[in-house]
């Protein structure tokens, strides 16, 4: 996939879904249908298609914010694919039809961005207009073409790309729980050098996936083809969300490598020890980012497990969901201590319980079974009364007891 195809498939994934207000209006039900057919469209990239049904259903009805909003995120992606149509039409001597379509762009963009504006003053509290907006200032300031901006008008794009990580910010200020907005302020991060902070909105974003991924291979049922193809696809799409940033992360580390090769020339080149140092420390500073990046391009792959780990997984989510209930007796139940070992592991667990402790966010990262024991390792915010251990790593070990999995080692 190349970088634009990445970027163009990130930013449609993010589509949003908002409350539905049709029941207002004289003609909802043709509303409904035409924007049930607008998200199919725009999921499936026809953002031509989904633009013109979404308008249908807010002429339908006026007072239809979903549509709105529909149609503000298809003249985003619509803009953003037509600048695309208008570099190929360029770059084969189409001049003038590469100009028509160029201004066709710019009008999608520009009509996106006012319809996201007029929504923020409309619903100040929603967060969807300015998560849309967002993904306009993304597309715009992460462009690979020299559209809507040449690749070296560092002012425009740094604009646009500060106020994407702006708009970010605040639906994380307000929806801290938004997968997707960490997904791409961290890549807005990336694209502003800004790597460490880059690397920590995507490892959340990344644990979300992880999560999601497990809880789909563990939870959903698969006793029917249906059953089974309705699993397949969306871990499918799961993986391909993994994939695609990962590309953006490697390409963001390529770029990086291109840079210091530039600037090694240039301390060759230098005159005097004071420009000497200034591209050393350069130097320096993206050496460790790169490494940052490197880190993070080894990590950023999903765990897949096998049928024994998921049932092993699944046996510890149900044990901390009893942990966290606070009742000791639920969560004593699970408990298999090795012999001799018996009252020290009940009374280490009991005190536990009783100190109010709790597992929130937990992802599952490590599943290790042989034979009849097994260890769940994952990360999660350790809280214990007041006080809370954000990413945590914790491990616990069960072993089988009566063909049951049960909890032998809780640190």
């Amino acid at each position: 996939m190349s970088r634009w195809a990445a970027i163009l498939a990130l930013s449609a994934a993010g589509l949003t879904a908002s409350c539905t207000h049709e029941s207002q209006c004289e003609d909802h039900d043709r509303a409904r249908e035409s924007r049930e057919l607008a998200k199919y469209a725009f999921d499936g990239g026809h953002f031509d298609q989904a633009k013109e049904l979404y308008t249908n259903a807010m002429n339908k009805c006026t007072q239809n914010y979903d549509a709105r909003i529909g149609v503000a995120n298809s003249c985003r992606a619509l803009g953003t694919q037509l600048y695309q149509q208008a570099d190929q039409l360029a770059s084969v001597g189409k001049r003038q039809q590469a100009e028509k379509v160029f201004m066709q762009a710019n009008n999608n963009h520009a009509q996106s961005d006012q319809l996201f504006r007029t929504a923020m003053v409309e619903r100040p509290d929603d967060v969807d207009p300015h998560y849309g907006i967002g993904l306009l200032w993304y597309d715009r300031c992460t462009s690979p073409i020299a559209a809507p901006y040449r690749s070296d008008d560092v002012e425009n794009r740094q604009r646009e790309r500060d106020q994407a990580i702006k708009e970010f910010t605040l639906v994380l200020t307000r929806m801290p729980q938004s997968s997707q907005a960490h997904r791409y302020r961290g890549l807005a991060y990336l694209a502003a050098d800004r790597i460490e902070e880059g690397a920590s909105d995507l490892k959340i974003y990344h644990d979300s996936r992880q999560d999601l991924y497990n809880k789909i291979v563990g939870t959903w049922p698969s006793l029917t083809p249906e059953d089974k193809r309705r699993k397949d696809i969306a871990l499918r799409a799961v993986e391909k969300e993994i994939d695609d940033v990962r590309e953006v992360i490697v390409l963001e580390q390529g770029e990086m490598v291109d840079r210091t090769k530039v600037l090694k020339k240039k301390e060759r080149e230098a005159q005097g020890p004071a420009e000497v140092q200034k591209i050393t420390q350069e130097i320096a500073h993206l050496s460790r980012q790169q490494l940052v990046l490197e880190g993070m391009i080894k990590s950023f792959a999903l765990t897949k497990m096998g049928e024994i780990e998921q049932a092993i997984v699944k046996r510890c989510r149900e044990y901390l969901e009893a942990f966290n209930r606070g009742k000791v007796n639920e969560v004593l139940v699970f408990l298999g201590p090795r012999k001799g070992e018996e009252k020290q592991l009940r009374e280490s667990v009991s005190a536990k319980v009783d100190r109010g402790m709790q597992f929130k966010k937990v992802v599952f990262r490590t599943a290790v079974v042989s034979n009849e024991t097994a260890s769940v390792g994952f990360v999660c915010d350790l809280v214990t009364g007041q006080v809370s251990h954000p990413e945590s790593e914790v491990t616990i070990r069960w072993r089988v007891v009566g063909g049951q999995w049960l909890v032998s080692d809780h640190p």
